[in-house]
């Protein structure tokens, strides 16, 4: 089980990978095209979408996932299933789409203007927003097909199309920003018809009322959940763009750039983890002990990723940018960091999900989201995104620690606790070693400084037995031989 979860985590990370490699290395072109506050502007529409789409979504992809292996539903009804999630989803973002272009339209134009953002923008990201939803019902539906190389080749279109088109519009035709959100639309338009083509055998032209009705059932607090996420995750961008600049927007944004690698291991992990995880709880006597062993090392992987883009953030920055977007080297080690803890919800939330207290999600992602608002507020003003970038950070400690309480009393797992604390104390020590280094000027000593740092915190690991070569030989056979 465990090496097939590994074997299905590599082949999702790793079409991702290539793809957001191809995307990150075309970001230089950008950067020396679009100012700063362009990626400012960009960002904004981008999360102003976003936020529509987590209410157009009404959590079906997450009702959906969470039924399509319950032993409740026949395996002769999952079409059925999926098809009456596609299609409620469709419908309404359609229509909820639509409203939302005529308010902003007729009412919105005045804060639109404040922030310079054109509504063309707006207009052209919400209509390929709606293929988009698709696109992700579609992949979902995959996923829970257990074929990742289908998704793969759903992906890779899906990133082909919009990294070229993109380009195309943006820099050969000289279209700016208006030419990049063409690219994303036609992208997406191009890739819906073979998202539906490769889940066309869960497709059926039946809808049932009654998994319509029990979708949304489990599905809606999902939507209070997301917005309180947007919130916490995408408000700090429009409070940076009120309370300073699209120019701290810009550099906050492209901290989140550099360190997406996190983020593409986490959703690796998550999209071969959801459907799997079911099936380790049926199959594995002793899941408990196993869901904590993998909590300890994909917190581990996550970890160290984020210590080596907020280390080494700086030297990416000087290879591949000018010197305005420079100053994101102070803001690179909060948000790498923030989304370390953010990865780790996908397993402290188990719990939530499992018992089915999916209100859990939404009374946490609220209390959260008022924490992050009023840091945001606070330390905005003095520090800029500086400042925002440290109080996503907290929130999403703060996020993942309530799920985990919850999940310790209602499906509680067995959590290595000592080397946890090694692994978070190794984390909060290096973002104290870069407040200081990153206030220098770049010279060999920093590097030598970052790489002895380094060394020191992979031995601390290995002496603290955190890293046990033993101990990953012995669950790596467990497994394999009960896969096979």
């Amino acid at each position: 089980m465990i090496k097939k979860l590994v074997k299905d985590i590599v082949i999702y990370g790793g079409s991702d990978f290539i793809f957001k490699f191809i995307n990150f290395a075309v970001f230089p072109i950008y950067a020396n095209i679009l100012k700063v506050s362009d990626f400012g502007v960009m960002s904004l529409v981008i999360t102003y979408s976003s936020l529509i789409g987590i209410v157009a979504n009404v959590g079906l992809n997450n009702a959906v996932q969470r039924f399509y292996w319950d032993k409740v539903i026949p395996e002769n009804k999952r079409p059925s299933l999926v098809s009456t999630g596609l299609y409620v989803q469709t419908f309404w973002s359609i229509l909820l789409i639509a409203i939302v272009l005529l308010l902003t339209y007729f009412f919105g134009q005045s804060y639109l203007e404040k922030t310079q953002i054109p509504w063309t923008y707006v207009l052209l990201c919400l209509i390929a927003s709606v293929f988009d939803r698709i696109i992700f019902f579609g992949i979902d539906t995959i996923r829970l097909q257990l074929e990742p190389l289908k998704y793969t080749l759903l992906s890779s279109v899906k990133n082909i199309f919009s990294a070229f088109l993109c380009i195309l519009f943006t820099i050969v035709l000289h279209k700016g920003l208006t030419g990049y959100f063409q690219g994303l639309l036609i992208s997406y338009m191009l890739t819906t018809p073979l998202a539906l083509f490769l889940v066309k055998k869960n497709l059926t032209f039946k809808f049932d009322w009654g998994y319509a009705k029990d979708l949304l059932k489990f599905g809606y607090p999902f939507i209070f959940a997301g917005l309180a996420y947007w919130l916490f995750s995408s408000m700090d961008r429009w409070m940076l763009s009120t309370m300073s600049n699209n120019v701290q927007v810009g550099l906050y944004d492209i901290s989140f750039k550099f360190a997406m690698v996190i983020s593409f291991v986490g959703a690796a992990f998550g999209m071969a983890w959801s459907p799997m995880v079911i099936k380790i709880i049926n199959e594995d006597p002793d899941y408990r002990a196993t869901i904590g062993r993998i909590f300890t090392y994909f917190f581990l992987i996550v970890g160290m990723l984020g210590i080596l883009i907020s280390m080494f953030g700086y030297e990416l920055l000087l290879l591949t940018t000018k010197k305005d977007y420079h100053e994101a080297r102070h803001i690179m080690p909060f948000v790498s960091m923030g989304i370390v803890f953010y990865c780790t919800t996908q397993i402290t939330a188990l719990g939530i999900t499992l018992e089915k207290k999916t209100n859990y999600l939404s009374y946490f992602a609220w209390f959260t989201a008022i924490i992050n608002f009023g840091l945001n507020y606070l330390f905005i003003p003095k520090f800029g995104a500086v400042g925002s970038a440290f109080a996503t950070l907290i929130s999403y400690i703060v996020l993942t620690g309530g799920y985990y309480l919850v999940m310790r009393r209602i499906h509680p797992i067995k959590t290595e606790y000592k080397k946890m604390l090694s692994i978070l104390l190794s984390i909060l020590l290096s973002l104290l070693f870069l407040y200081f280094l990153n206030k220098q000027e770049w010279s060999f000593y920093v590097i030598l400084y970052k790489v002895i740092f380094l060394a020191l915190v992979i031995i601390a690991l290995f002496v603290t037995n955190v890293i046990n070569i033993q101990q990953l030989k012995e669950l790596w056979g467990k497994f394999s031989k009960r896969s096979l």
